[in-house]
């Protein structure tokens, strides 16, 4: 079962006025500013925005790996103090360990957590086949595909049974048709799994297609400009993509993000980002 039907109020992971400050060569930079949102539990939220607005530091302290200046992330009712054993991390490379075969490579984190016996085999043998790389058990990383790399990378995250996965631009590196294909599949490994996804993506459509709600972020420092409930029927075919509805909902945020800058250049907001 999927989570779409998520009640805001049962947050799994809730930021609160999180602020973060860097110092450089140059002085302090003031990357983000006072962002609050909530992440229900079983849903899928994107993060938008242009570069620089802090996106993957917001990514970065959900998994534990960067503390805020000042705020605070509670997950599960425990602020975040470094990574939590409850989450998965997929990034835009999905840095395969080149020696180890497609099971192997999604074995990881389980073996780095300890994780081991029956039980946590016919795990990995469920994954594989949510995954759709039943037929790819044995392949090595060189003999994939990017985006079946990519599903490798998703079945690993998985694989310790996190209740949040944290992707950053897990995409981006492949072509058009293949990056329309893995958003078809991560809706349906999502469904499959009932997970919670916070998703980064630069992509307007990307976002308005797989997400419930979509976060979107002020130019650096990044605040939260507006939260946008994607009132889109689900379960999502490619064809949602032709509506009036999906049309006023990119049209939205592109104008949240772009619309000080095109009506500088006398330009309508439309199209992709």
């Amino acid at each position: 079962m999927s989570g779409h039907d998520g009640d805001i109020t049962d947050a799994i992971v809730s930021f609160d006025r999180v602020t973060k400050r860097f110092s450089t060569r140059n002085g302090e930079v003031l990357a983000l500013e006072e962002a609050s949102f909530d992440v229900a539990r079983g849903s899928f939220i994107s993060l938008v925005g242009p570069s620089g607005c802090g996106k993957t530091t917001l990514l970065n302290m959900a998994a534990g790996l960067l503390e805020p200046t000042s705020g605070s992330i509670v997950m599960d009712g425990v602020p975040i103090d470094g990574p939590p054993r409850g989450l998965g991390l997929v990034l835009q490379q999905p840095a395969l360990l080149e020696w180890r075969n497609v099971v192997s490579n999604i074995r990881l984190s389980t073996e780095i957590i300890g994780l081991r016996g029956p039980e946590v085999d016919r795990h990995i043998d469920e994954l594989i086949e949510i995954v759709g790389l039943q037929d790819f058990r044995r392949a090595m990383p060189r003999e994939l595909s990017g985006g079946m790399q990519q599903r490798v990378a998703i079945g690993r995250a998985l694989a310790h049974s996190p209740s949040l996965l944290l992707m950053d631009e897990p995409f981006a590196a492949l072509d058009a048709f293949t990056r329309e294909e893995m958003s078809m599949e991560l809706l349906r490994i999502w469904s499959a799994t009932g997970k919670t996804i916070v998703f980064i993506t630069h992509d307007i459509g990307e976002a308005v297609f797989l997400s419930d709600r979509i976060v979107v972020l002020a130019p650096r420092p990044g605040r939260v400009r507006e939260v946008i409930d994607v009132a889109l029927p689900r379960p999502r075919e490619a064809e949602v993509r032709f509506t009036k509805e999906f049309a006023e909902y990119h049209h939205r945020v592109r104008s949240l993000i772009y619309g000080d800058r095109d009506r500088k250049e006398g330009r309508t907001p439309h199209g992709e980002d």
